[in-house]
């Protein structure tokens, strides 16, 4: 593979570059505080400027951030699901906007960020075998490819 690259890179008028994706910067401003029983603000709101504004679990922001369902997300301690807070994250200035605003790979970054900074969040990902409905039409059909 490094004489590959050399003799590209050697090559007359061929400009060889690596692109790394350069991660999102963090939130500049986070502020987190616990729910209050009279907060009825938005449950998700992402402004084209790609600020957060939230009401919702730590386990609803794992789901966001990692993209998954919560059947998938293992040995989480139960106050994740059953405390909720208000969110408030501002991007910092300068951030492009987006329109509309999405729940991009970008902001699902920043999330991550947010979850091991502020709630020390660490994960690890790990196959696991997990039953599957499979009916005789569906059998039939695979074999039939086979």
């Amino acid at each position: 593979m490094r004489a590959l690259f050399l003799a590209l890179s050697l090559a007359p008028g061929l400009v060889v570059q690596a692109q790394t994706p350069v991660p999102p910067s963090p939130f500049e401003v986070v502020s987190i505080k616990p729910l209050d029983a009279n907060d009825k603000g938005p449950v998700i709101e992402i402004t084209p400027g790609g600020n957060l504004n939230t009401r919702v679990s730590v386990f609803t922001l794992m789901q966001m951030a990692y993209n998954v369902k919560p059947f998938l997300i293992a040995g989480a301690p139960r106050w994740l699901d059953s405390e909720q807070y208000r969110i408030v994250a501002r991007t910092p200035s300068g951030t492009s906007s987006k329109n509309p605003p999405t729940l991009d790979t970008e902001m699902q970054q920043r999330i991550e960020m947010l979850l091991a900074d502020r709630f020390h969040l660490v994960i690890h990902r790990e196959p696991r075998p997990m039953p599957v409905y499979r009916s005789e039409e569906h059998t039939s059909e695979l074999q039939s490819l086979r």
